[in-house]
């Protein structure tokens, strides 16, 4: 099973633990409506994989409402081990974009792919303020 979680920011803690800062509980931001670029100081894609074993071959791809491929880190080798589960963070520091849209992340590993999407919208109500969740 993979969850799909998206938030400003997510901090590693002891334990397996992680703190979300930001979560976009609907994995919508909303962005004032007299917005033409949405700049947040950091996006960051979690994906929370239960079940498993083994080494995996990892890569995300984030492609924006148009098509293009806006990242494509390198690929890395991701251990999984029976019994627990593996947080993938894959953080944008600046997230700087003047998409609105519809956002599709795949993630890949060693050929199987889990896709999640996001939108970014302008939220008519709230003009002249910083985007939220």
């Amino acid at each position: 099973m993979v969850v799909f979680l998206l938030c400003e920011t997510v901090r590693e803690e002891l334990g397996n633990k992680l703190s979300l800062l930001g979560l976009f509980t609907s994995n919508r931001i909303l962005a004032p409506a007299d917005t033409t670029t949405v700049l947040l100081p950091s996006l960051t894609l979690l994906f929370i994989v239960n079940g498993g074993e083994g080494s995996f071959r990892t890569s995300l791809t984030l492609f924006a409402p148009s098509g293009k491929a806006l990242a494509e880190p390198t690929p890395r080798d991701v251990p999984l081990v029976p019994g627990t589960g593996r947080n993938l963070i894959f953080n944008f520091v600046p997230f700087s974009t003047d998409e609105f849209g519809e956002y599709h992340a795949i993630l890949r590993m060693d050929g199987t792919e889990y896709s999640r999407r996001f939108s970014l919208v302008k939220d008519e109500a709230r003009a002249g303020e910083a985007p939220s969740g």
